[in-house]
């Protein structure tokens, strides 16, 4: 098992180490170092006697989890975009439109030539553009309000615990969507 330890110096500052610590370990730093528990992650500095939490104003802590819920937002969307050209992307609401007109009983000579394209006939491909539109919409949608809710939330929240059950209630909400399409978040 691999072990991992703490240290720490008033003037080097922590440093973690990992394997098995020899019999002596601390000789070979510099006087003063000492060992600490393991720090809890970067928000935190160590007192002489515990790791305290740093204060950190809340205008910084909504920022960075604004910035953490982006990421996750664009990874999960990206599994709906990633592969597909940004110009193909920009046509998809002029597609879902022509599709639209093909199930209607008109023509589209942009449905007409993508049909050809695959072999398929067009009535199955505007099918196809309308099913996989609205189910795109339907996820954008759900998505961005979840954005929209989690951001208020955040902006509301007077203290880092309360930005963090922002957070979480936006990731539990999230990974309920995801699951009910079949895929994770």
């Amino acid at each position: 098992m691999t072990l991992e330890t703490g240290f720490f110096h008033a003037e080097r500052g922590y440093w973690q180490v990992t394997g098995e610590a020899a019999d002596g370990t601390l000789s070979g730093y510099p006087a003063g170092t000492v060992e600490v528990p393991l720090r809890p992650d970067t928000r935190y500095d160590w007192d002489g006697s515990a790791w305290v939490l740093l204060a950190v104003d809340i205008a910084t802590i909504r920022g960075a989890a604004i910035s953490a819920m982006l990421a996750r937002i664009n990874a999960f969307t990206a599994t709906f975009t990633d592969g597909v050209p940004i110009t193909e992307l920009a046509s998809w609401p002029t597609k879902a439109t022509e599709a639209a007109k093909v199930i209607a009983g008109g023509s589209s000579a942009m449905i007409t030539a993508e049909a050809e394209a695959l072999g398929q006939v067009p009535m199955l491909v505007a099918e196809t553009i309308v099913a996989r539109s609205d189910l795109y919409l339907a996820i954008i949608g759900r998505v961005s309000g979840l954005r929209r809710k989690t951001e208020a939330a955040i902006a509301a929240a007077t203290t880092a615990a309360q930005v963090d059950a922002a957070m979480q209630a936006a990731l539990i909400e999230a990974q309920a969507l995801a699951g009910s399409l079949g895929l994770s978040f």
